[in-house]
């Protein structure tokens, strides 16, 4: 719970605070569940499985997605009855790529990516704040494709490429024809 307090949470009381509403909004403190108008806003860490299969909700939004695993996301989203809302820097390594993006029907509406960068929260930052974001092409060119541009980029020295991250929870590796095992130590 405390990353919760010190992240999304903090964020959300500051957005009340922001617009007036902190005598609208109920707060319980301890549980993070926040109640305004018959509606229940709970923040929840999934850190253990039956937070992720507990509960069911309308509407979940998932921030860092890129911490989460698969798995996470199918309990999460078979309990979610309209919409689920997620957040994430791109990484090429993240089961969104192959499991949501690329298999995209682009007939289907169901799935809307939208690609927002530091430009799109100029409102939010400090001076300080967008010169650091800005700064990051002399640093490296890694953090200033994803941090900056919001692009999907491969940190520099990977010696494997190429390679699928298999969660042993969907994929069984006897299904393959083919298994390779290899190690990259990053330099």
């Amino acid at each position: 719970h405390a990353e919760l307090a010190e992240s999304v949470v903090k964020d959300f009381i500051d957005i009340i605070a922001d617009l007036g509403l902190e005598n609208v909004v109920k707060r319980n403190k301890t549980k993070h569940i926040f109640t305004v108008n018959g509606n229940t806003i709970r923040f929840l860490g999934i850190d253990k499985a039956q937070k992720r299969r507990g509960s069911k909700r309308d509407i979940a939004y998932i921030n860092e997605a890129n911490g989460t695993t698969l798995d996470d996301f199918v309990q999460i989203k078979i309990r979610t009855a309209e919409a689920i809302f997620i957040d994430y820097n791109p990484s090429e390594y993240f089961w969104i790529n192959d499991q949501i993006l690329e298999k995209e029907n682009k007939d289907d509406n169901r799935h809307i990516l939208i690609k927002s960068t530091y430009k799109d929260n100029y409102d939010f930052l400090t001076y300080a704040q967008i010169k650091d974001i800005e700064s990051l092409i002399e640093i490296d060119d890694y953090y200033y494709q994803v941090y900056v541009l919001g692009n999907l980029a491969v940190m520099k020295g990977a010696i494997y490429t190429r390679q699928m991250y298999i969660e042993p929870e969907v994929y069984n590796v006897l299904d393959y024809d083919e298994i390779y095992y290899g190690l990259d130590f990053g330099y």
